[in-house]
């Protein structure tokens, strides 16, 4: 996962200032990129369930940083594999990012969705039909 994160943030056209939160990072760089966060010059943030759902790293949120749109990438992970691969999928909610995230929209992403998978991603994420 983090892997596929470095890869879409070495990717942003350089008009969109990105940054990256991982386990991986030194504690400065994590420092350095939740100043710039703050400071409004990241636009794109990257980070995974686990951090998503950080008590912590939701604090900031709810202080003073708002989200214009949240995107859950390799969203089949919610349905297929979180039970035992990744069980954070499962504990992400449209209600919550909404509510902590103040978040305005939210979008699931996946190249492998069936239309069950979908139906169950939707189901999962809280994310109601249209």
């Amino acid at each position: 996962m983090v892997s596929l994160m470095i890869d879409q943030l070495k990717h942003l056209p350089s008009i969109i200032k990105g940054g990256l939160l991982s386990s991986s990072q030194r504690p400065e760089e994590a420092t350095e990129t939740l100043r710039k966060l703050k400071e409004g010059i990241i636009k794109v943030l990257f980070v995974s369930p686990e951090r998503l759902l950080n008590l912590e790293f939701l604090s900031m949120f709810r202080l003073s940083l708002s989200v214009s749109l949240v995107v859950v990438d390799e969203a089949h992970c919610v349905s297929e594999w979180s039970h035992n691969f990744r069980p954070s999928y499962m504990r992400l909610k449209a209600s919550m990012l909404f509510s902590e995230l103040k978040a305005e929209c939210i979008l699931a992403m996946t190249a492998t969705a069936t239309t069950m998978t979908l139906e169950a991603v939707m189901s999962a994420l809280e994310i109601p039909w249209h």
